[in-house]
């Protein structure tokens, strides 16, 4: 009786033995693979910023040289659009999830959980809530009264036309961006952040299993 429970003791041994070594090498890897979509995750929020800015102040100025018309709505809600997609860029930074560093492992790798779901649920979701309002912020723009012939030399025709097919061409561009940043993003959503969280699923696991 006393061999076999040394030999039960010794193997629960070996087993956690061995699940603490595989552990470990899944947080290193996982550590790798996560720094890697973080760097990414941090270009795409400057490029998106650096963006939104210069199209705040672009319309902005048109606000302030073209006369009050639909175009200046629509140029109005274009701003509001851009400030909507710093704020989601903001609520969904890593700083906000991984606040404390010394919390136990289990716990910051649920923090790193949530951060990355919420990443996740921004390219899945997120975009098409941030495209919808600038999408129609531009139609509104694009087809308002431009009242044109008012404006200073600098803002006549060279930047809006009122013209039909150059209006279509507009939104159709307009239509082609959205798609192409839903499908894109979904795609990102699916190869870069599913994998990890997959990743990070197995390693809490394996931790409860080392209790």
């Amino acid at each position: 009786m006393e061999e076999q429970e040394l030999k039960n003791i010794w193997k629960r041994s070996s087993n956690k033995e061995d699940i603490t070594i595989n552990n470990n090498q899944l947080i290193v890897n996982f550590k790798s693979k996560m720094e890697r979509r973080e760097s990414i995750v941090r270009r795409r929020d400057r490029r998106e910023a650096i963006g939104a800015v210069f199209g705040v102040s672009y319309f902005l100025y048109f606000i302030i040289k073209a006369p009050l018309t639909i175009s200046s709505i629509g140029a109005a809600l274009m701003i509001l659009s851009m400030i909507h997609v710093l704020y989601q860029l903001y609520r969904n930074r890593k700083s906000r999830f991984t606040q404390n560093l010394f919390l136990p492992l289990k716990q910051q790798l649920q923090q790193q959980r949530t951060f990355m779901l919420r990443q996740a649920k921004l390219l899945n979701s997120g975009v098409l809530i941030m495209f919808l309002p600038i999408f129609i912020s531009s139609c509104i723009f694009t087809w308002g009264n431009y009242a044109l012939h008012n404006l200073n030399h600098e803002l006549s025709d060279d930047i809006l036309t009122t013209k039909l097919p150059a209006k279509l061409i507009a939104t159709l561009f307009m239509v082609g961006v959205g798609i192409y940043l839903i499908r894109q993003n979904k795609r990102a959503a699916k190869v870069n952040w599913e994998p990890l969280i997959k990743d990070i699923d197995l390693i809490i696991e394996n931790l409860d299993k080392e209790k």
